[in-house]
């Protein structure tokens, strides 16, 4: 069985992610990083496994990564969750060497000079996988330097952005067999960057590449000729090798949210080419899900790159199994077993009122609380608000109203031309003077108010 291990300042396992894999023990190392703060690295850290029964994984706790929430945007944030860093120059914040070794839902970014990358693979034995991870390169011009370093063979890299600000996206060195799936790799549209989307820094002859978007890279989207994939997307008249089903010559800024440095947020905005223009790639991804965890497709068919645009601004979360209590979108969602959640989350509000929606319930403009005429109307399940429903004033007395009920004997009270009427049980009215007894059924009864009477038919009966 595997250990799992906690990472961070406060109270946790491990202080470093140095000193966590420092412990290393066979059977599955398991890391998770809380966001106490910043990772800051002054030197490499080394990472990677011995044998697949003895991997190692490193990612982020649960609610700790950036990208837990789909309202973030697609940049390095600290405040948002995990992030890893370096102090100084040639350091790689984090460094395959062996092999077995799986890096997810965190983010890194690199501002020093002469890092090989933010994550960086070696020759080892096996191949890593790289998940739902956002990769941020800032370092000065450099040809050698990339935000993805992948060396050796057979590694995968899957629902991740890769961020470049003047150099190249992912190099690929004696990379032949890799995989790179639904990608997002760009570099901001202020910057000059020469290098190229994935680019072969020797030793590859070929890849697959698909469902990737690469833009904003004066080089070009791969020189890898002999590469293999599909429904790809780029600004690029091509895309150096034959990629079927797939878009050139798009614009930038129609794609995503925000393309400059000081404004960056990869996710696709409403109206992206690359929405829907993707296909599906559950051998690779068969979560089948995007970088926030939503679910894919929203549409018609996959979106191109790491993220998945939900017309509703936020992640679908589809949730088996349900017991106990989820937090979605800032609100706790509790759940009974056998209950599925489906675009509905939390608590909405409606007319400045929270409605709670329960299961296999829809919002509906009657649910909720309204204020009608100074009163407030309690509306409930599977009822109707009309005009004469719930509280009034008249003649200030407060009249209240049943469902499907007009005004009944032993309703509330009245004033009357100066009289207190009540109705009480029995068809007794009392007046200031005593009861009076009236056969109400079948006869009719109504006020005269000017006379300060009751009619009936027979006659009139003075109060």
């Amino acid at each position: 069985m595997a250990t799992v291990s906690s990472i961070g300042t406060s109270g946790r396992n491990y202080s470093t992610i140095a000193a966590w894999h420092a412990a290393f023990a066979n059977g599955g190392w398991e890391g998770e990083c809380y966001n106490d703060s910043e990772f800051v690295h002054s030197s490499t850290v080394t990472l990677g496994g011995t044998s697949s029964a003895n991997y190692e994984k490193l990612t982020a706790a649960a609610g700790q990564s950036a990208f837990d929430s789909a309202a973030n945007p697609l940049r390095y944030d600290v405040t948002k969750g995990v992030g890893i860093t370096c102090s100084a120059g040639y350091v790689t914040p984090l460094y395959s060497s062996a092999g077995f070794l799986t890096i997810s839902r965190l983010q890194v970014r690199i501002t020093n000079g002469n890092a090989r990358g933010c994550i960086a693979g070696d020759f080892g034995a096996g191949a890593f996988h790289i998940d739902r991870c956002l990769l941020q390169e800032q370092q000065t011009q450099d040809a050698n330097r990339a935000a993805l370093f992948i060396a050796d063979a057979n590694n995968l890299v899957t629902n991740t952005v890769c961020i470049s600000y003047n150099n190249t996206g992912i190099f690929c060195y004696y990379a032949t067999g890799s995989t790179i799936a639904n990608c997002t790799i760009v570099s901001p549209s202020d910057k000059s960057s020469v290098g190229k989307a994935i680019a072969n820094f020797g030793g590859t002859s070929g890849i697959t590449i698909s469902n990737t978007a690469g833009f904003g890279f004066g080089g070009g989207f791969t020189d890898l000729s002999s590469s293999t994939g599909d429904h790809n997307a780029t600004d690029q008249a091509s895309f150096g090798f034959s990629s079927t089903g797939s878009l050139t010559s798009r614009t930038f800024a129609n794609q995503f949210n925000g393309v400059t440095s000081s404004a960056m947020d990869f996710g696709l905005k409403a109206g992206s080419d690359l929405i829907d223009a993707g296909a599906a790639d559950t051998t690779d991804i068969p979560a089948a899900g995007d970088i926030a965890g939503t679910s894919r497709p929203q549409g018609s068919a996959w979106d191109i790159g790491a993220w998945e645009f939900a017309a509703s601004g936020g992640a679908v979360y589809a949730i088996t199994a349900v017991k106990g209590a989820y937090a979605l979108g800032g609100e706790a969602a509790a759940f009974r077993v056998g209950r599925g959640l489906s675009v509905v989350k939390g608590s909405y509000g409606l007319s400045g009122e929270s409605v709670a929606l329960t299961s296999a319930r829809k919002a509906a403009a009657a649910l909720g609380s309204y204020v009608l005429s100074g009163q407030t109307v309690t509306i409930n399940k599977g009822k109707t608000l009309a005009a004469g429903f719930g509280s009034s004033a008249l003649s200030g007395q407060a009249i209240s109203f049943h469902k499907a009920l007009g005004m009944a004997a032993a309703q509330a009270g009245y004033v009357l031309t100066g009289y207190a009427v009540r109705f009480g049980g029995g068809g007794q009215i009392w007046t200031p003077q005593g009861p009076v007894t009236v056969a109400w059924s079948p006869q009719a009864s109504q006020f005269d108010v000017w006379t300060s009477r009751i009619s009936t038919p027979e006659n009139w009966i003075p109060l």
